[in-house]
């Protein structure tokens, strides 16, 4: 939280002391109750074309919020990387998926970037066919087969996001013992 009666530095400094700040889910009850609904729509007694239609859009939805929150991450770590030295990074919350995506491409590299990058241009394109195609479908025989596989890219993509996350908390708290602990 950005206190105005605080320096940048200051205020730097104070979410860094306190990892409760750092970014992370905004609505974890929410996310993970999306998630569920994704799973179960993709459930053998309920599969049918409105659930992996569904899934698809709400397991894209979770990638682009998970993509926002790395991204904050990454430019928090850029932060305090450069104290004292001011930095202002854009906020993501109003922005669409592909400027988002664009954004983290641009930011610091960390593991396994570009096949979190992959997947995420992936599982999109999924969502941008299935959104944007609707009409032009004759047939909807491969919607099961594409959402299970959306289904698939996105619990890759999860795995890959974490490992990214935690790396940048890693960093952070390093960097905490840095300017911190001295």
């Amino acid at each position: 939280m950005y206190n105005k009666k605080m320096t940048y530095e200051e205020n730097i400094k104070s979410m860094l002391a306190d990892s409760s700040q750092w970014p992370n889910y905004s609505k974890p009850d929410v996310m993970g109750r999306l998630d569920e609904m994704a799973d179960d729509a993709l459930s053998v007694d309920n599969i049918d074309e409105r659930s992996c239609i569904a899934s698809i859009l709400i397991l894209q939805q979770l990638t682009e919020e998970l993509i926002k929150v790395l991204l904050k991450s990454c430019n928090f770590l850029v932060q305090v990387s450069l104290l004292p030295l001011e930095i202002y990074l854009k906020d993501h919350r109003s922005k669409m998926f592909g400027r988002v995506l664009e954004d983290l491409k641009a930011t610091i590299t960390f593991p396994e970037k570009d096949e979190l990058i992959g997947l995420a241009n992936k599982i999109n394109k999924e969502r941008i066919d299935i959104a944007h195609g609707l009409i032009e479908k004759a047939s909807f025989k491969n919607l099961p087969k594409t959402a299970m596989q959306v289904r698939d890219d996105f619990e890759e993509f999860f795995k890959l996001y974490s490992s990214a996350h935690d790396w940048t908390r890693l960093c952070l708290k390093d960097l905490k013992k840095d300017l911190l602990d001295e």
